[in-house]
C-alpha cells in the first residue's frame, strides 16, 4: 500500500487541478448531447413535446394519439420552447435538462461552501461531475437533471432563508421548490423538507418548527404550481368523461398530490410495481462509481461518530435530506434506478466533508485503499466491455482507453490522496466518453424506430404509418404525422395510393393474407438500448435477441382490387 499524506496536501491540489478538472468533467457531460434519443422514455417525452411545440397547446399532455397523465408539465414547457427555438432534434431536447444539472452543481458548491471548506465544496462538485448514473442520464435525459438543480437549490436558499426573518432566499427557495413539484410531483418536498427538519432536530431548534416563514413557504409553493394545477383543472377534472387508466372520472389534480408519488408508494395508484428494501443498497455500489465506496465509508463513519460531531461546520440537512429520502425509496413499491440520482448531491457533499476530515496515517490508508478498489474495477470495466461488445472503432476506442488511462496515471502519479481523486475522475471520463462517443453511437443503430425514421425522411414523401407496434422513435424523428393503423385504416389508406409502413417483419403474412401488397424496402434490427445484456452486446450472440423490423411500401394488392371491383359492379 502506497503512502498516504495528510488531506490537507487537497487544497494546493485543488488551486491547481479544480479549473481543468471542472472543464473536463463539463465536457464528459455534454458529450452524449448529440446521441440518438432512446425509447422508450426519452423519445415518449420528445413526442409529447413536440406535440406542444407545433400544436400550440400547452395545457394539454398528449401521447398515443390521447391524453396522458403521468409526469407533471415543467420539463414539457421547457422541451417545448427548446423545440421551438432550435428545432426538434437532440441538442434541443437534452439542453434544457442539462442547464438544470449544470444549476446543481452551482448549488452544491454554494451549499458545501456555506457549511464546510472551499476544498469540500470543490470535491464535491467534482464527485457529483463524475457519478456515473448521473453522466448517464445527462445522455439519457427525463426529469433527473432537471430535479438535481431544482432540490439542492431549494435547499440552499431555504438554508439561507432561515438565517434570516424574511428574505428574497424564501421566494427563491419556494419558486425552486414549485418546479421541482412540477416536474416530478410532491413527493420532492421530502427531500427539500426532510433535511431542514432533521437539522433542527439535531440542533433542538424547536422554534423552526413553527415559524411564520415556512408557512409563507409553503403558500408560496402553493401559488407557484398554480399553472400545473390549472392545466391538470382543464385536461382532466373538467372532463370526468375522459378514460384515463382505463376508467372514467380520473381527477388530474388528485393524481397529482396522491396517485403518481404516494399511490406508487404504497402501491395503491393506477401505476404499480415491486418493491425490495436492499434494491437501493446495491443499486448505488455502480451507480454512485467511482465514488460509491467511499459514500459507504462516509455514511458508517458518520453514523459511527454522530454523537461525537463538533465545531461551527456540523451540518444535519445534507443526512436528513439523503438519508429519509434513501429511506422511503427503499420502502416503496414501486423503485427505478434513477431515483436515486436527486441525492447525488447531497451524496457528494457528504463524501467531501468526510475525505478531508484530519486522521491519523493508518485510516488514511484505509480510506485511500477503499478508493483504489473502485478506482481499478472502473479502469478494468472499460477493456471488459471493449473485449465483449467488439465495436467497429475497436482500435480507435483501444487507443482512447489506453490514452485516457495512461494520462490519468501519469499526470496524478503521485502517492497521496489529492492524486488518487485524480486518477479516479480519470477512470470515470475514460469509461463513460467510451460508452458516450465509441459505443452507444454503434448500438443505437439497433433502435430501429429511429433508423427506420431517418430512412423514410429520405423517401419521397408518402403516408407514413405503423402497425401492430408501436414506437416513440418513429414517431419523433418522423418528418412526416405517423398514423397508428389497425387492418381497417390500413387497408383505407392504402386504397388510393401506396404508403410506407414501419412493421414487425412477422406481421408481413398477416397482411398479406388481408389482401395487401407489402414491398420491404429495408430491415431493421430492433434492441431496447437502454436495458442492455450481454447477449445483446457480445455480436456472436446479438443476432438472436434482436427482433427484425420493416419499413415496407403497403398497398392493396391486384387481386383483392379486381375483387372489391367486382363486388362494387
Amino acid at each position: 500500500m502506497p503512502a498516504i499524506v495528510n488531506p490537507s496536501a487537497l487544497d494546493t491540489w485543488l488551486d491547481r487541478w479544480f479549473r481543468w478538472l471542472l472543464l473536463v468533467g463539463l465536457l464528459l457531460n455534454l458529450s452524449g448531447l448529440t446521441l440518438t434519443l432512446m425509447e422508450p422514455d426519452a423519445t415518449l417525452y420528445g413526442t409529447i413535446a413536440r406535440n406542444m411545440a407545433e400544436s400550440g397547446d400547452f395545457v394539454d399532455l398528449i401521447a398515443d394519439g390521447g391524453d396522458w397523465l403521468d409526469k407533471p408539465h415543467f420539463p414539457f414547457w421547457l422541451t417545448a420552447l427548446s423545440f421551438r427555438l432550435l428545432g426538434v432534434n437532440e441538442v434541443a431536447y437534452k439542453l434544457p435538462g442539462l442547464l438544470f444539472w449544470g444549476l446543481g452543481l452551482v448549488y452544491t458548491y454554494l451549499f458545501a461552501r456555506h457549511f464546510y471548506s472551499r476544498s469540500v465544496a470543490r470535491l464535491a462538485v467534482l464527485f457529483l461531475l463524475t457519478a456515473q448514473h448521473l453522466v448517464m442520464s445527462n445522455n439519457d435525459v427525463r426529469a433527473e437533471p432537471y430535479l438535481v438543480g431544482l432540490i439542492i437549490g431549494a435547499v440552499y436558499h431555504y438554508v439561507r432563508a432561515g438565517e434570516h426573518r424574511f428574505s428574497h432566499h424564501l421566494i427563491w427557495g419556494s419558486l425552486l421548490a414549485a418546479c421541482a413539484m412540477m416536474t416530478k410531483g410532491p413527493f420532492v418536498l421530502l427531500t427539500v423538507g426532510g433535511g431542514l427538519v432533521v437539522h433542527w432536530v439535531m440542533h433542538r431548534q424547536w422554534s423552526e418548527l413553527w415559524h411564520p416563514r415556512w408557512w409563507v413557504a409553503l403558500l408560496l409553493v402553493g401559488v407557484f404550481i398554480l399553472p400545473e394545477l390549472y392545466c391538470l383543472y382543464q385536461q382532466f377534472d373538467l372532463h370526468p368523461e375522459k378514460v384515463v387508466f382505463g376508467r372514467t372520472g380520473v381527477s388530474g389534480v388528485r393524481f397529482f398530490f396522491w396517485d403518481s408519488q404516494f399511490g406508487r408508494f404504497f402501491n395503491t395508484g393506477p401505476i404499480r410495481g415491486k418493491g425490495n428494501p436492499f434494491f437501493f443498497l446495491h443499486t448505488v455500489l455502480w451507480a454512485f462509481l467511482p465514488w460509491s465506496l467511499w459514500l459507504y465509508g462516509a455514511v458508517l463513519g458518520g453514523l459511527a461518530g454522530w454523537r461525537k460531531r463538533t465545531g461551527e461546520a456540523r451540518e444535519y440537512v445534507t443526512w436528513g435530506a439523503a438519508g429519509l429520502s434513501f429511506l422511503v425509496f427503499s420502502l416503496s413499491r414501486f423503485q427505478l434506478p434513477h431515483y436515486l440520482n436527486i441525492l447525488f448531491p447531497f451524496f457528494s457533499i457528504i463524501i467531501a466533508g468526510w475525505v478531508c476530515q484530519p486522521r491519523d496515517e493508518s485510516r488514511l490508508r484505509w480510506v485511500a485503499g477503499v478508493q483504489w478498489l473502485a478506482t481499478v474495477a472502473m479502469m478494468l470495466l472499460a477493456p471488459f466491455l471493449l473485449w465483449l461488445a467488439r465495436p467497429q472503432q475497436l482500435v480507435p476506442a483501444l487507443l482512447w482507453c489506453v490514452l485516457a488511462l495512461g494520462l490519468s496515471l501519469w499526470i496524478f502519479r503521485g502517492r497521496g490522496l489529492p492524486e488518487l481523486v485524480g486518477r479516479s475522475f480519470g477512470a470515470s471520463v475514460a469509461f463513460n466518453i467510451l460508452l458516450n462517443v465509441f459505443l452507444y453511437p454503434e448500438l443505437l443503430l439497433y433502435q430501429g424506430g429511429s433508423e427506420a425514421a431517418f430512412f423514410v425522411n429520405a423517401q419521397p414523401p408518402r403516408t407514413v404509418g405503423t402497425y401492430g407496434d408501436k414506437s416513440y422513435a418513429f414517431e419523433l424523428y418522423s418528418h412526416a404525422p405517423v398514423h397508428r393503423w389497425d387492418l381497417a385504416a390500413l387497408k383505407e389508406a392504402a386504397s388510393t395510393r401506396p404508403v410506407y409502413l414501419y412493421v414487425a417483419r412477422e406481421r408481413v403474412a398477416e397482411l398479406e393474407q388481408a389482401g395487401l401488397s407489402v414491398s420491404p424496402l429495408r430491415t431493421f434490427d430492433q434492441f431496447r438500448v437502454t436495458r442492455l445484456t450481454g447477449r445483446f452486446l457480445n455480436p456472436a450472440t446479438r443476432p438472436g435477441v434482436v427482433r427484425p423490423m420493416l419499413v415496407a411500401e403497403v398497398g392493396v394488392a391486384p387481386s383483392s382490387q379486381e375483387a372489391h371491383a367486382a363486388e362494387a359492379n
